[in-house]
C-alpha cells in the first residue's frame, strides 16, 4: 500500500486519488485480553483511522491520535486467511516495522493488524491496495 496523493499520468492528466471508504469492522485486540471488538474505520488520504466512536467519512481530523496508520511511512502487505472468510491481515512488509511516528499501539513493531470485514472484505482489500 502506497501513498495516495494524486499524480500526473503519462498523458498529463491528474489521476483521481483513491476513494474514501468507511465502515464498522471487527478488530482483533492483542492486549492482555485477546478478543474481537467492533471499531469504526475510515480509509482516506493514505491513512487508516479507527475508533470506538463513529468517525466522519470526510477528513478524519477529529480522530484520536492513537488510532491511525499512515501507509506512506511503512510498506505493507495484505493477507487473507483461508478458512476465515472476511478476515484481512495488514502487516509491515518483510524487513520493515510500523513507523514509530504512527499513532497506534503497534507503532515501532511488526505486529499485524487483524480485521474482520465480513461481506465487504473484497471492497476493503481493493481500497487498502489503492492507498
Amino acid at each position: 500500500s502506497g501513498g495516495s496523493s494524486a499524480s500526473a499520468s503519462a498523458s498529463g492528466t491528474e489521476e483521481e486519488p483513491p476513494t474514501t471508504l468507511a465502515g464498522s469492522l471487527g478488530k482483533f485486540s492483542t492486549g492482555t485480553i485477546k478478543r474481537w471488538s467492533k471499531r469504526h474505520f475510515v480509509l482516506a488520504d493514505g491513512r487508516l483511522h479507527w475508533s470506538k466512536e463513529m468517525l466522519p467519512r470526510g477528513l478524519p481530523s477529529v480522530v484520536k491520535d492513537r488510532s491511525c496508520i499512515d501507509f506512506s511511512k511503512t510498506p505493507c502487505k495484505l493477507l487473507t486467511t483461508e478458512g476465515e472468510p472476511g478476515h484481512i491481515t495488514l502487516a509491515p512488509a518483510t524487513g520493515f516495522r510500523w513507523s514509530r511516528l504512527d499513532q497506534n499501539s503497534r507503532a515501532g513493531t511488526t505486529e499485524a493488524l487483524r480485521l474482520d470485514a465480513g461481506d465487504r472484505c473484497e471492497e476493503w482489500l481493493e481500497a487498502l491496495r489503492l492507498h
